[in-house]
């Protein structure tokens, strides 16, 4: 019996070992956690660097959503369909993809569709009406200008009366 004891110990041990370290601690040598656990502070460390940096592009980028999507509504005043198109779409790429962007959008497209007799712009402003809707689903505004577009330009006129209603 003793020579079975000493054996059942020392696997006892080991397992426990295992169980209690972990089997990457108990069989990784130090050097290999002290590597890896730099690696991981000097990744934190780039990042918060990287965060310090790029912390007023960031900023900036919203505040040059904000002026595009202004830009854009102003176009839009002015009935210049296609700057407030290319002026809007630059305020979605920085990063101002809001309900009230993508009516903008939509109203530009719709008015540019009906002046030019452009299909595909129609079909962008019903997209883009349904993108505003989808981020607010009370926006009156999108349900109402979505309901114009289908109903006298896309002849989709149970879909227009659906959301009137």
């Amino acid at each position: 019996m003793a020579k079975f004891l000493l054996p059942i110990i020392i696997i006892g041990a080991f397992v426990l070992a295992i169980v209690t370290l972990g089997p990457d601690r108990l069989f990784t040598p130090g050097a290999v956690q002290k590597i890896r656990k730099n690696r991981i502070t000097n990744l934190k460390d780039k990042i918060s660097k990287l965060e310090k940096k790029y912390k007023k592009k960031i900023e900036n980028a919203d505040k040059l959503s904000k002026a595009y999507e202004k830009l854009g509504s102003a176009y839009l005043k002015n009935k210049n369909w296609t700057p407030a198109i290319d002026s809007i779409k630059k305020a979605i790429a920085y990063g101002n993809n809001s309900a009230q962007t993508q009516h903008v959008l939509a109203v530009a497209f719709a008015n540019r569709g009906k002046a030019l007799n452009k299909k595909d712009d129609l079909k962008n402003a019903e997209k883009h009406y349904n993108l505003a809707i989808e981020k607010n689903e009370k926006y009156l505004d999108a349900y109402y200008g979505l309901s114009i577009l289908q109903f006298y330009h896309l002849k989709k006129q149970r879909s227009s009366i659906k959301n009137l209603k």
